[in-house]
């Protein structure tokens, strides 16, 4: 994998850990009690919000996995 190729791949795997931290404090936030205690609208746009990060962290790490892929398979040394 080329030096541009490693950066890309650096940032998107920092990006998906720090997603994957956020969405198991809004998960956990989700499944306690705290989320009573809040409007209905609210809690079902952080439901929203859950899903959607999850969508986006499960993007990230398709890419991840083709970035590794590549880098098996084609030297771009």
């Amino acid at each position: 994998m080329n030096k541009e190729k490693q950066q890309v791949f650096e940032r998107v795997r920092v990006e998906n850990e720090e997603l994957r931290e956020k969405i198991g404090k809004l998960k956990d936030f989700l499944e306690s009690e705290k989320i009573k205690q809040i409007d209905k609208t609210q809690a079902y746009l952080l439901r929203m919000q859950y899903d959607t990060m999850t969508a986006y962290a499960n993007i990230l790490e398709k890419r991840l996995a083709l970035y590794e892929e590549e880098s098996k398979t084609t030297d771009f040394n």
